[in-house]
Order: structure tokens, then C-alpha cells, then sequence
């Protein structure tokens, strides 16, 4: 719980410093200071109304404002995301230019990238196999392939897989 009533308490009924009200309270005086900034930005008063308990003075002083709220970004459908990045080709950064199409104010690309690594990893995949030995055979996928040039004729080489 927050210290909040007795930060107000030592600074405005005992007029103590800052750093004398961090010690007392075994705070930082940075986190003092900006908690008697939040009372004064509410115009809260000393002695505080007996109305107000801890919970509704933390709520009046730390409350989402509604212009914080606006300023997050819309979130994509994760689960949309991933599913386009398994069909072949498509890559992050295509989704991500199609995202922001959608939402102009949306996440920046790396922010983009960490929240759907993040849901990725909430997935957990894994499938497990047994392996006996010479019954199955089991061929790696490495993506697209480039085309290979004969150095001679200029002539693209026919590829035998892919």
C-alpha cells in the first residue's frame, strides 16, 4: 500500500522537508516529491476530508486519465498476425506496414515486433515426435530460394526443388 496519508501528514501538519518525509517513510525523495505533485495537482487540502480512505485517495491521485487511455495504441488480432506469418513470403514487416494502413497512430515497428513475440510465447507450440530410426524421412524448409546463374551464358539454372 502506499504511503500517501502519511507523506501529506509529515509534510503539510508537521512541515518537514522532503528528504526528512523519504527517510521517515523509507521512500525515495523523487517518489515523495512526485506524490505531494499528484495532492496538489488534485487539490487535495490537509487535513484530508474524513470521507476519503486509502483506496479513493490512491484512485483520485493515480486514476488513468482519460488522455493517457487515448494514447494507446489500438491492438492488432495477435492470433490473425501469427497465422499470416506461417503462409509463405509474408514477413513481419509486411504485416506491420498493412497494421499501420489500418491504425496511422499505431505501435512503432520494434513495438510491434515485441508484443507479438510476446504472444508467440504465451502460445508455447510444441509437438512431440518419436523417431525411429529409417522409418520416416524428414526434409528441413529453409524459405525461398534464390535463382542461381550460369557465369558462362547468364542463363538462370533450373532449380530441382522448390
Amino acid at each position: 500500500m502506499r504511503k500517501i496519508r502519511e507523506i501529506l501528514r509529515l509534510r503539510y501538519e508537521l512541515g518537514l522537508s522532503k528528504p526528512s518525509i523519504a527517510a521517515a517513510c523509507q521512500l525515495g525523495v523523487s517518489t515523495v516529491h512526485r506524490h505531494l505533485l499528484r495532492a496538489e495537482a488534485a487539490g487535495l487540502e490537509w487535513p484530508l476530508p474524513e470521507e476519503l480512505d486509502d483506496h479513493a485517495l490512491e484512485q483520485l491521485l493515480f486514476a488513468r486519465r482519460a488522455s493517457e487511455s487515448k494514447d494507446i495504441p489500438p491492438e492488432p488480432d495477435w492470433g490473425q498476425v501469427a497465422r499470416e506469418l506461417t503462409r509463405k513470403g509474408v514477413t513481419r514487416h509486411q504485416l506491420w506496414l498493412e497494421y499501420r494502413e489500418q491504425e496511422p497512430k499505431g505501435y512503432s515497428y520494434s513495438a510491434f515486433c515485441m508484443k507479438l513475440r510476446c504472444y508467440l510465447g504465451r502460445e508455447q507450440p510444441s509437438m512431440a515426435q518419436v523417431h525411429t530410426a529409417g522409418e520416416a524421412l524428414y526434409v528441413d524448409y529453409a524459405g525461398m530460394t534464390l535463382p542461381i546463374y550460369d557465369g558462362e551464358s547468364g542463363a538462370q539454372i533450373p532449380q530441382r526443388f522448390g
